[in-house]
């Protein structure tokens, strides 16, 4: 069966769900013209899928003082999976917000501790669960909106959540609810200081690179696997047994996302094959007996049993 390299396709944040993601596309889209790199910003991205059905997309961007994290539903996409490029977390100052497209909640964290330089990076970083409970610094207070059921109605309010005692309560002066509109426009105002940190950073102008989200896999450089106990057998379940089978019969008859045999990304074998081979296989393939290499930009060829 013959593998094709495909490079995943670039997903952007296209959601108008809440009232910041126009910006949050703008701010990928900008970034992307500057290939990703402006000086004291790190964008990291996630692939998911396979075959010609093989997506990416930004899921956090931080600086200093903020991130941006994007892992929230926006539709569907070829090969039934989730577009999840849209944002869901943002970090800026002494506030949190999380959203989600059900218009559960949203959750929103309000830093009230006396050391910010101390605790800054736990507070943006940490699992903000039971602190109360736990005996945990009183750093933080947790609000929360109600969700309406099947409605999908957002809640109006974003009020102090103790958790029955597990989470710390709001005290003397400290706010005991927000309007929920009114934080959202508070961090879309947030976002658009990110924005106007990354336009600062001139664009990349003649040396862009449309494909520098994605660095092509390096070939493992060998032409075959030879071993005392004969064939290189990876493991697989039935499901994907039968796929390759059936494809190497007749390979017209399975879909193009189909065509792919994917796994993590180890190589798997025999544990008793006595043979040193590279711990990562090219582009996370599952392959089995005689490896080909036909070319190192385009594809291989494998043999599976």
């Amino acid at each position: 069966m013959r593998l094709l390299e495909h490079r995943p396709l670039l997903l952007l944040p296209h959601s108008r769900q809440f009232p910041f993601d126009a910006t949050a596309e703008k701010i990928v889209k900008a970034l992307e013209k500057r290939n990703w790199k402006v000086p004291g910003m790190e964008v990291e991205f996630s692939t998911y899928g396979h075959g010609f059905s093989k997506y990416t997309y930004v899921c956090r961007i931080e600086g200093n003082d903020f991130y941006v994290k994007f892992c929230r539903s926006q539709g569907k996409l070829p090969g039934g999976y989730n577009d999840v490029a849209a944002i869901d977390e943002i970090w800026y100052g002494k506030e949190i917000l999380n959203v989600f497209e059900d218009e559960s909640g949203p959750q929103f964290y309000l830093y009230v501790g006396d050391d910010w330089e101390k605790d800054k990076h736990k507070f943006a970083h940490s699992c903000k669960v039971n602190a109360k409970l736990r005996g945990e610094p009183r750093t933080y207070l947790e609000y929360s909106g109600s969700y309406s059921g099947r409605s999908s109605k957002r809640a109006r309010w974003i009020v102090n959540a103790d958790d029955m005692g597990r989470q710390y309560a709001a005290e003397d002066n400290e706010p005991k609810s927000f309007l929920t509109i009114q934080k959202y426009y508070e961090f879309s105002k947030h976002l658009k200081e990110i924005l106007k940190r990354i336009l600062a950073t001139p664009e990349a102008g003649e040396n862009y690179n449309a494909m520098a989200y994605y660095e092509l896999p390096t070939l493992i450089p060998f032409d075959e696997v030879k071993h005392p106990l004969g064939d290189t057998y990876a493991y697989c379940d039935g499901r994907v047994y039968e796929r390759v089978e059936k494809g190497q019969k007749d390979l017209e008859s399975l879909e193009l996302w189909e065509r792919y045999v994917y796994t993590d990304g180890n190589r798997l074998m025999r544990l008793t094959s006595g043979v040193e081979v590279p711990e990562v296989a090219y582009d996370g393939f599952i392959w089995a007996g005689e490896l080909k290499c036909k070319d190192a930009e385009r594809y291989v060829d494998i043999t599976c049993h």
